[in-house]
């Protein structure tokens, strides 16, 4: 079995996730602006409890984005210096589809029944009435699907926009921020991603052969300029 790291600091939260002979474990910080200064320190930790060193890890899943600029940059630096020292295999992940991936994991057996086939909307805040939106799908299987490319897009287009997907079901980070969009009908569920919850989907990508250099990674910084072009 590969040894896989996870890395999530696309928002508020700070988490990284090792996993090791079938054994998970993961660090987890919801202290705001904090990212710098404990993601080295919780690696650190989680190889000591596992008796690793960074060259016994095979792969880092890492979340690019979209999301707060600062925290994605502090977890691809880290990334890119640890898989670039040590050839480590990088797979790159949707923060967005992030929270799916914790949503599921929320969920009893009989809950999860439910979710496949129905419409998911993750809408992040953005800022200065922007929200990254993605669109994403269950399958039979419980495998997630994406509906299309992540976008940004502005507060004002938004209700269009949702009209016209007609989604079953909102996630966001922060709730408070999404209940202002008053035209919202849909149930708005609050899930913030983990890292321990992109393990499964790191090796499974993994072993359809798909990777990135450490020196490819591209963060998802999105422009609401083009992201409008990608959802007309």
């Amino acid at each position: 079995m590969k040894n896989i790291l996870t890395i999530e600091t696309s928002g508020t939260t700070c988490s990284v996730a090792l996993s090791c002979s079938g054994t998970i474990l993961e660090k987890y910080s919801d202290e705001l602006r904090v990212h710098g200064k404990i993601l080295l320190p919780f690696i650190s930790e989680l190889l000591d409890e596992m008796s690793l060193t960074v060259s016994d890890i095979d792969i880092i899943g890492i979340s690019i984005g979209p999301g707060s600029f600062t925290g994605l940059r502090i977890g691809f630096a880290i990334t890119q210096g640890l898989a670039y020292a040590q050839n480590i295999s990088v797979i790159p992940l949707s923060s967005l589809c992030a929270h799916v991936h914790s949503f599921k994991t929320t969920l009893s057996k009989d809950n999860l029944s439910s979710i496949p086939g129905k419409s998911i909307v993750v809408i992040v805040d953005a800022k200065m009435d922007h929200f990254y939106l993605g669109q994403y799908i269950m399958k039979e299987n419980y495998s997630i699907d994406s509906m299309g490319a992540d976008i940004i897009i502005k507060k004002d287009r938004m209700k269009s926009f949702l009209s016209k997907i007609d989604p079953d079901l909102i996630l966001t980070d922060d709730k408070s921020r999404i209940s202002g969009l008053d035209f919202v009908q849909t149930e708005i569920i609050e899930i913030f991603p983990r890292a321990k919850d992109l393990i499964e989907i790191t090796e499974n990508l993994f072993n359809t052969g798909f990777s990135v250099s450490p020196m490819n990674i591209e963060l998802a910084y999105l422009r609401e300029a083009d992201a409008w072009k990608k959802s007309n």
